[in-house]
């Protein structure tokens, strides 16, 4: 699991995982904000149970 900035390309995060879930993706996100990143948007390509 990737999460990078859209704009240039820069990798923010990344986590090995064999499934995506929301509790990976909420971790994820907790991780960059810890760092001092402000989630604006989040783009999914293909997790269904996004919400």
């Amino acid at each position: 699991m990737v999460f990078k900035y859209s704009i240039t390309g820069t990798v923010l995060y990344k986590q090995y995982v064999k499934s995506e879930t929301n509790k990976s993706y909420l971790f994820g996100i907790k991780k960059m904000v810890s760092r001092g990143i402000k989630v604006q948007s989040i783009i999914c390509d293909g997790r269904k149970g996004l919400f």
